[in-house]
Parts: C-alpha cells; structure tokens; sequence
C-alpha cells in the first residue's frame, strides 16, 4: 500500500478525455478518485473535447481541433511538450492506450528517466489502410518498448500483443453506486413510458464493431416473432465517421417503434436499473467497463465471446455468450431471454454477485498503487 505521508504526482496520458463518455475516460476517472484518498495527487493531460461529463480532476487539454492531418501525432508532439514542461512537477506517467500519444509520452519519460506505467485497454480494430496500420503498429512496438511496466486489463489482451513482461490488473467498478434499485426502476420505465415492455438495453459507442448492426438486424427478426411488447434502448454518441446510416439502417429494418434512441446520457445507472437484459454483441473488447455497471445492477447480460468477457460470464448463470457477427445466435439468447422473463431474475443475482466479489474498484485501486509503489522511492537525478 502506497505511504500517504509520501508525496507523489501521477501524470496520466490518455487520448480519451474523463469529460467524454468512454471506458478508457471513466478508468482515468476513477483512479484518480481513489489515488486522491490515498494522499497521491494526479493531473490528466489529454485532447479537448466538448464535455459532457463533470469532472474534479486536474486536467490539461490540447486543443486538436484545427488539425487536419496527423491529429495523433500532433498531440503526441503537444502531450510531449507539456510533460517536458511539467518534469519537475510529476513522478511517473501512466499512459493510456499504446497509440501514438504513449509513443511519444514514453519517449519523453525515458529521456527525462520519469517512470512509466502504460494500461494495454484490450485490443483495437486494425486500421483497413495498410500504412496507417504499419504507423500505429511502430507506435505500439515504442511504447511497450519504453515501458518500465505494462498492465493489460485481461489475459486475452496480453496473450493478443505477445508481450512477456506485464501483468494483469482487472477493471473495477464502485459497487457502492451500481448496484440493484427496484424504485428507480419503477420511475425511470415510467418516464420513458415503457413500464409494461420487456427492455434491452444497449450502452457504449454506436458504432459497427459494438455490434450495433447485429442488434439492428436481430430485432427486425425478433419483431416479426413476438409480439408488440418489446423495446431496445440504445445509449450513447452515434460515431458518423463510422455509421452515418445509422437512422436509415432503423428506418430500412422497421424497427423505429421497437427501438429507442436515447443518445448521450450524464447518468446511464438508471437505464441500467430500468431494463431487463443488457446487450454487448462487440467485436472487440478488452474488459468492457459498462458489462461490469450492467451487471453489478443485476441485470443479465448477452455479450460476445471476446476478450475478457467469457472470463466474466458464466454462460446461463450469470449472462449469455454469443458469437460475434452472429445473428442468428444473439436472436436466439434475446428470445430465450424473453421467453424465460421469471429466470431472469437468477441470473441478474448471480451476475451482481461475481462482479462485488471479483471487479470492485477498490481492488483496482489497491493493485495500482501498489504498482506505483514500485517507482516512489526513484528519486528525480536524471530529470533535466
């Protein structure tokens, strides 16, 4: 356990910003909170955005907005640059994510002899241009390369990158705040008058490889099945670049009256509470943290076997697993969900219960401070 009494200043790197909605943000988030009632100070140096989320950590934002071309390698320059200016301020960077940002932040720590500590978030699609792929897969080979300690959040992800040196530390979550709420549930299904639907619920990304097409074409197919007594709640940004057919996708599947579209949302914990089955169908993950929020609420889960995911789910104990791409397995686990709606409530239990007793955030926090622990005493001879 990291001494209180000795002072200490992580300095987190992360192109996702704690004000935006994303899993590597809320991490950020979250362990800066906990380090902070451990007596060890943080500042985030990170890309400006539009917030949407209120934060209370020191933060720094680079403005890449006016950048048209090379916009990573552009605050990679910039992230540099501040942590150049801050050498004296900081004791050890975590980085987030091997992408040209960490690149360059671990080049700079390793010339000023800052430690570095760089969290692998799973595993990225692989870029369709050949040279850009090549770009960020030498990003990668800096980074870890750079690293005095890599953490991946799975085993999936550290067997992915055939990395020898690292450990796993597993996402947590604050089990206090996400947990079962049967009121607010009665008033959230109420205000979006669906208290008499059976609920699926979506939250993350809207993008392809969070499985949003699947979702769309199974609940065209699961329409034509059952009757009108279904809804699919999608929250969070519609990425364009990625989707810009999402509304004509819906229009074109005849699903506009099954499926709600709630967008960004500040507090998703009652959406959690108001549905009844929580869907991840991705095509990519690490240890996603919304499965751990859906869960730690009690509601049961159908998600794709990948990443850490099948290391989370006990299939039909406390969630179902499907393949990803698959169709025809997410209509199947939607409509044995619907059609056995008084066992749901087993696996909701058992899924609350696997997430307080194994992702907690309070031990994410302690294994993280503990890694720090191992730098605290590096004393500053080599920063210029």
């Amino acid at each position: 356990m990291v001494n209180a009494d000795c002072a200490m200043t992580v300095c987190f790197v992360t192109p996702y910003s704690p004000k935006e909605i994303t899993g590597v943000g809320k991490v950020v988030e979250d362990i800066c909170r906990g380090l902070k009632k451990k007596g060890i100070d943080s500042v985030v140096i990170t890309k400006r955005v539009k917030p949407v989320l209120e934060t209370e950590q020191n933060i720094i934002e680079l403005d890449c907005d006016n950048v048209k071309h090379f916009k990573d390698v552009y605050l990679g320059i910039r992230t540099a640059i501040t942590i150049f200016k801050l050498r004296r301020e900081i004791d050890l960077l975590h980085l987030q994510t091997p992408l040209p940002q960490s690149a360059f932040s671990a080049v700079i720590g390793q010339i000023l002899g800052i430690p570095v500590v760089t969290t692998v978030h799973g595993v990225f699609p692989v870029p369709k241009s050949i040279l850009k792929n090549f770009f960020y897969s030498v990003m990668s080979k800096i980074t870890f390369f750079c690293s005095d300690e890599l953490i991946f959040v799975s085993e999936g992800s550290k067997e992915y990158y055939n990395i020898l040196k690292g450990r796993v530390i597993l996402n947590g979550i604050d089990t206090n705040h996400f947990n079962q709420n049967d009121t607010l549930r009665d008033v959230t299904r109420t205000k979006l008058n669906i208290k008499d639907n059976f609920v699926f619920l979506f939250v993350g990304r809207v993008t392809p490889t969070k499985g949003i097409e699947e979702i769309i074409e199974a609940t065209s197919i699961i329409k034509d099945i059952v009757n009108d007594d279904f809804k699919v709640l999608i929250v969070g940004p519609v990425i364009q670049k990625e989707m810009p057919d999402y509304q004509n996708k819906i229009r074109d599947a005849d699903i506009d009256n099954y499926v709600i579209n709630l967008g960004v949302q500040k507090n998703v914990r009652n959406f959690y509470y108001a549905s009844d089955v929580f869907l991840l169908p991705s095509h990519f993950e690490g240890l996603p943290l919304v499965l751990l929020e859906a869960m730690a609420c009690g509601l049961p889960v159908i998600a794709s076997r990948v990443g850490e995911i099948p290391n989370i789910i006990e299939n039909y104990m406390n969630g179902l697993l499907v393949e990803p791409r698959n169709v025809d397995d997410l209509v199947e686990k939607m409509m044995l969900c619907i059609d056995n709606k008084n066992e749901l409530a087993l696996m909701g239990k058992n899924a609350a219960k696997t997430i307080r007793e194994e992702y907690s955030l309070g031990k994410m926090i302690e294994k993280y401070t503990r890694v720090y622990n191992n730098f605290i005493n590096v004393a500053k001879l080599f920063i210029v």
